[in-house]
């Protein structure tokens, strides 16, 4: 298995924020003054928001809370030495505010340098009471069943969104894909599954998807990565059945820290057109 999917042991990983923070502030010099942007996208529930919050140091305040999920596209700009790197959130699924933020990223003459994808391995909140309502019936396993297929089409989604991107601006460079939510999935029979439906050398539906887009851009011209990641552990809990969390804040930190360094990896050899 790849190392980047070795989960840390407990209490030897010792990461804190300044670390985490120290390595994203490097990924964040890279790309100043280049105009630049980085998109986060995935599916609604997946993280995507407290998992940007994290790796800019903002979640790592003891007094953080989780945002609601948001309809609309969620920008943030970060600032240093008068120059600024512009970061998206475009909303999950094909809602008007996502495409209206697809045309927007389009429009604008910032440059969108990396991609970084969030995927929760089926454990996706489901915030909307309509649809708590509408899949009351579901267990558990079908809810994942269903959020992974739904995973999936957005995966697509985004590929396509993507490519079109890349055809008037030859950017974005990278797609890392963050497997969120691993804390819940850690187990070795749970993450080598994870690991062959995300993982670069896996063989399923997600990786085929990337792959074509990646042969359509070309491997000299774009690369991607899959990597687990966790922001924010907690219990997921569905009708009467609850997975546990299982990994600490050590661990939760160095996976963090990986996540910004590969990041910071991909965009190190980025030159100006």
């Amino acid at each position: 298995m790849d190392p980047s999917w070795v989960i840390p042991i407990a209490g030897q990983a010792m990461r804190n924020r300044e670390e985490i923070t120290g390595v994203w502030d490097r990924l964040v010099n890279q790309l100043l003054g280049k105009r630049s942007q980085l998109v986060v996208t995935g599916m609604p529930g997946s993280g995507k928001s407290v998992l940007l919050d994290h790796l800019t140091g903002k979640g790592l305040d003891p007094a953080y809370q989780p945002p609601t999920t948001s309809a609309q596209v969620e920008r943030d700009t970060l600032k240093r030495t008068g120059q600024r790197l512009a970061l998206a959130v475009l909303p999950g699924q094909s809602t008007p505010s996502r495409l209206q933020g697809i045309n927007d990223l389009f429009l604008d003459k910032r440059r969108v340098r990396g991609v970084l994808h969030v995927v929760s391995f089926g454990y996706t909140e489901t915030r909307s009471e309509f649809a708590v309502e509408a899949m009351r019936d579901q267990d558990l396993e079908s809810l994942r069943e269903i959020r992974l297929a739904e995973e999936l089409e957005d995966l697509r989604d985004t590929c396509q969104m993507i490519r079109s991107h890349w055809n008037r601006r030859h950017e974005p460079i990278w797609l890392i894909v963050a497997a969120n939510k691993v804390d819940l999935y850690s187990d070795t029979p749970s993450l080598e599954a994870a690991h062959a439906r995300y993982a670069e050398e896996g063989d399923s539906e997600f990786t085929a998807a990337i792959r074509e887009l990646e042969t359509r851009i070309g491997a000299d011209n774009f690369g991607w990565h899959a990597m687990p990641v966790c922001s924010w552990p907690e219990n997921f809990r569905w009708a009467d059945e609850t997975v546990e969390s299982r990994l600490d804040i050590s661990q939760r930190n160095e996976l963090l820290s990986r996540l910004a360094s590969s990041m910071s990896a991909r965009s190190e050899g980025a030159k100006d057109a």
